[in-house]
């Protein structure tokens, strides 16, 4: 296992060398904060794109990233946090967040 600034790519290239794997599991927060003013929904999508660009330079073959139970199917095809009944509609900054860095939601940033 190893650390790193991944916001920074270039400090990552030497991080991500020899690995075989990488995940990315990423919260700003350990809890949901009582108010989402001022909450960047901007910051998965940065640090995906900046970890991608550096695996692009290793032998990695592999890119895991932890989601959310929100970005789920539901069988209406909607995602669980479309859903006010199923997911508080509090925490949809934090849901829009981690769905934009999905690959499915995110072109380019995956080749």
């Amino acid at each position: 296992m190893a650390e790193a600034d991944a916001l920074v790519a270039n400090d990552l290239v030497d991080v991500l060398r020899d690995a075989d794997v990488i995940v990315v599991a990423v919260t700003p927060f350990s809890a949901p904060p009582a108010t989402f003013d001022g909450f960047d929904e901007g910051f998965y999508e940065r640090v995906i794109t900046s970890v991608a660009g550096a695996a692009r330079t290793s032998p990695v073959t592999r890119l895991i990233t932890i989601g959310l139970s929100a970005n789920l199917a539901l069988t209406d095809g909607r995602r669980v946090m479309d859903d006010p009944d199923v997911f508080p509609p509090g925490l949809l900054p934090f849901a829009r967040a981690h769905a934009r860095e999905r690959p499915s939601d995110s072109p380019g940033i995956y080749t």
